[in-house]
């Protein structure tokens, strides 16, 4: 079951569905696979522990990354958080969901709730069975904090 964030959402904004021909064209001529290599920090992607291998891996992935399928989700958006938030997680599937210090902190200007808030709420909807721990760290903690998240997936499949 899809677990996104769902607590807030709104219409997707109309520019949207005009800039979706630039990222078309930008799909075609192949630019995340030029703009991949340019951006990543191949010294600081290494001290988090990937091989070469993972990062030449992770590149060639990204250049595929812009699809007819997310430039569909970009604009659809607001559609598809709305039919998520319409479904029941089943309370008989284990929800825990692993949040980020800086995710739990920082205020979102887009947003009238507070960071904690937002995440009550999107716990809330996905029913009382869901739980939830704050892990130190960015929005990027699955790089970072793998050892816990592995023990906490461990201890969730085996409940």
């Amino acid at each position: 079951m899809d677990g996104t964030s769902s607590a807030y959402d709104a219409k997707t904004p109309g520019f949207v569905a005009a800039l979706l021909p630039i990222a078309k064209l930008q799909q075609t001529l192949g630019v995340p696979s030029l703009l991949g290599p340019l951006v990543t920090n191949r010294k600081k992607t290494l001290e988090l522990g990937y091989t070469e291998e993972e990062i030449d891996r992770m590149l060639l992935f990204a250049g595929f990354s812009v699809n007819d399928t997310l430039l569909e989700q970009m604009a659809r958006g607001d559609e598809f958080v709305a039919q998520t938030k319409a479904l029941a997680y089943p309370p008989e599937v284990p929800y825990f969901k692993v949040i980020s210090r800086q995710t739990y902190e920082t205020p979102n200007k887009q947003l009238s709730i507070t960071p904690q808030e937002y995440q009550m709420e999107h716990l809330k909807r996905i029913g009382p069975h869901a739980t939830y721990e704050v892990l130190e760290g960015t929005h990027f903690i699955y790089q970072t904090n793998v050892e816990r998240i592995a023990s906490i997936v461990d201890e969730v499949l085996n409940t």
